[in-house]
């Protein structure tokens, strides 16, 4: 038998006696490298056994005798970092998660490693935190390029997660999101930093992990500083975007206090603000330009 000149080198080939002088045995060991050349083999195959009957193969590894060789499987064929359970030890197994998060469809297996996490951990809850310090790293980072363009995947996992931990995230997060809009800012600064954490403010409430109720308080509050006015102000137009209906159901003496503080918003730099959210939940404008009126006689 003539092998082709581009299979291996390493290919043993011996010869051992068969029962008469006529018949001989060939019995070749081969490793190949490329599909190149598992192709070329394959072909080689199909000729050995269109001549003989009394031949016989094994294959170890992606062909498949005397047929196509298989290609290994792709990069994105992979097995995800989530889909076998498993505890995260370190912030870069905890991070693989955490990106994961991004699609609601991993939510159950992720869940599944971040419970066993927590539960490994529990005794001082170091498992959560890692989570949670790598989820707000991810949602709140300052820089455009890591943040991701929607946050609401990412905090769709809560309704996953077990009660204990479901309140340790509401109890972890609202803290982290004040710090952030509680930084004191000029009115006129400029607002891109402001309407992302506005934006997370507003899906936590629109999820309920942050009560309409102790949002709107919250609200009132920052609008009646004029150092925390750009971010309330902000807060309050997002979260009418998410949740307009929720905000809307207040109770009326709620209602009505966030509406007196709201009434204190007087500089030109809201005017577009004012417009929006007088206009959305049927209040007057107080910025309004006053209609002239006729002059009434003495």
């Amino acid at each position: 038998i003539l092998l082709p000149p581009c299979l291996p080198s390493s290919c043993r080939l011996g010869r051992q006696a068969g029962g008469t002088m006529g018949k001989v045995t060939f019995t070749a060991t081969v490793e190949f490298d490329s599909e190149s050349e598992i192709a070329l083999a394959t072909e080689l195959v199909k000729a050995i056994q269109s001549a003989t009957a009394n031949f016989t193969s094994s294959v170890r590894g992606g062909a498949t005798p005397g047929g196509p060789a298989k290609k290994a499987p792709s990069q994105s064929t992979a097995k995800a970092p989530w889909a076998t359970p498993h505890v995260a030890h370190t912030d870069a197994e905890m991070k693989r998660l955490v990106d994961g998060l991004a699609s609601v469809e991993n939510h159950a297996q992720i869940a599944e490693c971040l419970h066993m996490t927590f539960n490994q951990y529990s005794a001082d809850d170091k498992g959560f935190q890692r989570f949670f310090d790598g989820l707000t790293d991810v949602v709140l980072s300052p820089s455009p390029s890591v943040r991701p363009g929607t946050v609401s995947p990412y905090f769709q996992i809560v309704k996953h997660l077990d009660d204990k931990w479901y309140q340790l995230m509401r109890k972890s997060v609202t803290p982290k999101l004040l710090k952030l809009l509680t930084v004191k800012r000029p009115i006129d600064c400029d607002r891109t930093e402001v309407l992302h954490i506005s934006e997370v403010f507003a899906v936590l409430v629109q999820i309920e992990l942050v009560a309409m109720s102790g949002a709107a308080t919250t609200i009132a509050m920052l609008l009646q500083k004029p150092e925390n006015r750009a971010a309330a102000v902000t807060m309050l137009g997002k979260t009418i975007q998410k949740c307009a209906k929720q905000l809307k159901q207040l109770d009326p003496a709620e209602l009505f206090k966030l509406r007196e503080s709201f009434e204190k918003v007087k500089e030109k730099a809201f005017a577009y603000d004012v417009n929006y959210i007088c206009g959305q939940l049927g209040w007057p404008n107080h910025m309004a330009e006053p209609s002239a009126q006729p002059a009434q006689p003495p």
